[in-house]
């Protein structure tokens, strides 16, 4: 959360939702990760937020 709520940085951004797509099931299984998960779409605006759901979207039949 605090990672998250400092970066100012787009690089960073975009290294951290890469990281996020190429870890995605891992990190919406975990009790924490998905509390992660739920900070980055209330807090990172639309453009992020659509962007995060449409990675797990694209994970979705692996989740199930």
């Amino acid at each position: 959360k605090k990672f998250v709520s400092s970066i100012k940085s787009n690089s960073l951004l975009s290294a951290l939702l890469y990281s996020f797509e190429e870890n995605c099931i891992d990190i919406v299984e975990d009790a924490y990760g998905n509390y992660a998960v739920q900070y980055l779409i209330d807090n990172l605006g639309p453009e992020i937020c659509k962007r995060v759901i449409q990675i797990i979207l694209n994970n979705t039949f692996v989740l199930l």
